[in-house]
């Protein structure tokens, strides 16, 4: 395979973890005899070659000396060190966070408050990838763009478990724009949808399974790799049709795909702040939800109760229906 056949999209597994996708493209890099188009800085894997550098070398490079793209790979804990890789290296293309939620067998996740901080810095664009292909979407587009006036930044989880495979064909513009439709509903006489990004959309299709097989409410599930670049399109949107001479320049992403009234849930692994950013384009009883990660114990049924009291709350469940779905779950 060679370096940019790696980056095919339809020739690489969907359904890997982005972690996992990180070390496949370090792989791939460790054995290219070939000069690539970019190279990796790395501060977490264990394998280096002439392709694949520590970040302590990173300091021998400079915007004159450096022939290649790089991504810069490590583990971020707060902004300044974001900012600085891309101060530093004037030829990041991306910058990806590698946070394992696996280490010392304890749970870690990106610290919480970082997501936060970096939607209100409009020099980075974060993304939130769920798996292998939104990854390699962001990877690919950000290398093809190579803006040196802003960071591309994605997180990379390594949860194990699997997420089934989108039932839709995707756009990768979609993906770049934050918001895609992921799976569809089984039919058109569907209630309403559930947004997630990263590692909860795996939570939000068991979601929109268990809505189906215990109360008959059928979601469609979105997948938002980033709900920042989602909120920012709108007020960019917003602003250009107040000053624009000639009437409005159009919609958004976010409405031009969602403009339907229907119920909608947003989910993400990180603060509810996050998701809570596009809440302003929804009318009809719009909830945002964070630290939505496991689809088990107490961690489930506390999401599952506070959605279906959102869906009574909205006249979509009756209040013997709910009284049964929570005894179902075991809550009361």
């Amino acid at each position: 395979m060679s370096n940019i056949e790696m980056f095919s999209l339809d020739k690489m597994s969907s359904d890997k973890n982005p972690s996992d996708t990180v070390d496949s493209i370090v792989g791939e890099l460790n054995h290219l005899k070939e000069s690539p188009p970019f190279i990796v800085i790395s501060e977490t894997v264990d394998k280096y070659s002439k392709f694949v550098m520590p970040t302590l070398w990173s300091n021998y490079f400079s915007s004159d000396s450096v022939q290649y793209d790089i991504i810069y790979e490590a583990r971020f804990d707060d902004l300044i060190k974001i900012e600085s890789a891309k101060d530093t290296l004037h030829n990041i293309s991306v910058v990806i966070n590698k946070g394992p939620i696996q280490k010392n067998r304890k749970t870690e996740i990106l610290r919480h408050y970082l997501p936060i901080e970096i939607s209100s810095n409009a020099r980075i664009l974060p993304y939130d990838p769920a798996n292998s292909f939104e990854l390699l979407t962001i990877i690919s587009m950000a290398l093809k763009v190579n803006n040196n006036s802003c960071i591309i930044y994605a997180s990379a989880h390594d949860d194990i478990e699997k997420i089934p495979k989108s039932n839709v064909v995707v756009c990768e513009d979609d993906v770049m724009n934050g918001l895609y439709l992921y799976r569809r509903a089984e039919s058109n006489m569907k209630t309403g949808r559930i947004l997630a990004g990263g590692r909860s959309l795996l939570f939000a299709i068991k979601m929109s399974e268990w809505l189906k097989d215990n109360i008959g409410l059928l979601f469609e599930v979105w997948s938002c790799p980033s709900y920042t670049i989602v909120s920012r399109e709108v007020e960019m949107t917003e602003q250009k049709n107040i000053y624009s001479e000639g009437g409005e320049v159009g919609n958004p992403h976010v409405i031009k795909s969602l403009n339907d009234g229907l119920i909608t849930i947003a989910m993400t692994q990180y603060d509810s702040l996050i998701s809570e950013q596009i809440s302003k384009n929804f009318y009809n009883g719009f909830l945002a939800l964070g630290f939505v990660k496991s689809w088990e114990g107490k961690e489930k049924n506390e999401v599952i109760s506070r959605i279906l009291y959102h869906l009574m709350r909205n006249e979509f469940l009756s209040k013997e229906a709910f009284r049964k779905a929570m005894i179902s779950i075991e809550i009361k």
